[in-house]
């Protein structure tokens, strides 16, 4: 069951066991691959596209080469079950049934869930923290534009004149990959984008000393998560919180791909009437 609310399972509980069949249910929450294993191990699993997903690309990179089938099974035997499922959590995906289906196969079609890791990088977090000591001196209307629509910053004339004199005074701070005048304008694009377009509380939280992310469409935090880019160090400066490292993409794949491998796939919406054709 593919639910913005997976703790559903616990309401409907009775009903299924009355059934005969287990369900349980996988959230953001749980952190230990055992305990998602043994959510996925039930008949009938409620979780969020997204945590489906995580953990489908998951298994995949804990399989590598082996991520095939047929290749998996064949290495399999000839093996001892070396490249069997013992380093997975997913059992299988045959059959699922999607709550507002026309959210997560339109509205969110070709977003894609990345899997990344955190990568060192020092000269990121010098750029980042000097772009921030800048941005402070410039000023909304006056020295940049604020576009909502396009959730765009826009550098005034005036304001690339200030840039310009201001970094003068922090240029011993700066990395050298930060000097030159475009990266400058794109680090000081980055920190007044975390202080206008992301807001706390909204976007984000800061807890136990960390920014995490809230899903815009359940309002639930997601550790683990991170901006690309730079922008979440640029968020994590903004808020004087430690800077993490940045991630490298290591997997990524939209929703409408990763639905094409269910066999069986059924979704229930109120508001299908207009969209059908696209479904």
């Amino acid at each position: 069951m593919i639910t913005s609310s997976p703790r559903d399972a616990a309401v409907l509980e009775p009903l299924y066991r009355f059934c005969s069949v287990t369900v349980g249910s996988v959230t953001a929450d749980m952190t230990d691959r055992r305990a998602r294993k043994a959510g996925h191990a039930r008949d009938v699993v409620y979780a969020t596209a997204k945590e489906i997903l995580a953990d489908f690309l998951r298994d995949r990179l804990a399989l590598g080469e082996a991520c095939d089938p047929g290749r998996r099974l064949l290495r399999g035997l000839l093996d001892s079950g070396r490249y069997g499922y013992e380093a997975v959590v997913l059992r299988g995906i045959h059959t699922a049934i999607v709550d507002e289906v026309d959210s997560l196969l339109i509205d969110e079609a070709m977003t894609p869930l990345i899997i990344s890791v955190p990568v060192e990088n020092t000269m990121l977090k010098e750029g980042v923290l000097a772009g921030h000591a800048i941005a402070a001196a410039l000023h909304k209307g006056e020295h940049y534009i604020v576009d909502e629509t396009l959730r765009a910053i826009h550098l005034t004339e005036r304001g690339q004149a200030v840039l310009a004199e201001t970094a003068l005074s922090v240029s011993p701070r700066m990395p050298s990959l930060w000097k030159s005048g475009a990266r400058r304008e794109e680090l000081i694009r980055q920190a007044l984008s975390a202080r206008e377009l992301f807001l706390r509380d909204q976007h984000y939280v800061v807890h136990e000393g960390r920014v995490v992310i809230v899903d815009a469409f359940t309002g639930r935090m997601m550790p683990g998560r991170s901006w690309s880019a730079g922008l979440h160090q640029a968020i994590e400066a903004k808020e004087g919180v430690a800077l993490t490292d940045p991630t490298a993409i290591r997997a990524r794949m939209s929703f409408q791909r990763f639905f094409r491998h269910y066999r069986t796939l059924a979704g229930m919406t109120g508001t299908a009437r207009g969209i059908g054709g696209e479904l």
